[in-house]
């Protein structure tokens, strides 16, 4: 898949596809703000897309489809992300922001046909519905 390392603050993840990794299709690990739009990540092993240890990363209009596990993943002090206009569906779990990682949280128009996990904040625009 697609991997954003340490070091490698304010990079873009922009229209792409990530599918059929044995692990994720995208992953952000301690890099901020980082930008993953318009991208589409399905069929992969462990999860669509994961913020991981990266604060102030947006995660914006991607699609997100028939991932193993998470559709998208907020975690590990990624505080003040970002998780708008995205659409996942047929994911084992469909948007899932850890407790670690709610504070500054902004959510909006997503629509998580396997819904929100736990805790994860929601907006009043966010649709936990089958997209189709």
């Amino acid at each position: 898949g697609i991997q954003v390392r340490a070091g490698s603050d304010r990079a873009r993840v922009v229209d792409n596809v990530a599918f059929d990794n044995q692990r994720r299709g995208i992953e952000v690990r301690e890099a901020g703000e980082v930008a993953i739009d318009n991208n589409l990540a399905y069929r992969n092993g462990t999860g669509g897309i994961r913020v991981s240890a990266s604060s102030g990363s947006t995660v914006r209009n991607n699609s997100v489809y028939a991932n193993g596990e998470d559709g998208i993943l907020v975690d590990d002090f990624s505080n003040d992300t970002s998780v708008t206009r995205n659409v996942t569906q047929a994911n084992a779990r469909g948007i899932v922001v850890k407790p670690d990682s709610e504070s500054g949280h902004v959510s909006g128009f997503n629509v998580a046909g396997e819904g929100f996990a736990g805790t994860t904040p929601r907006a009043d625009s966010d649709v936990a519905a089958d997209p189709l």
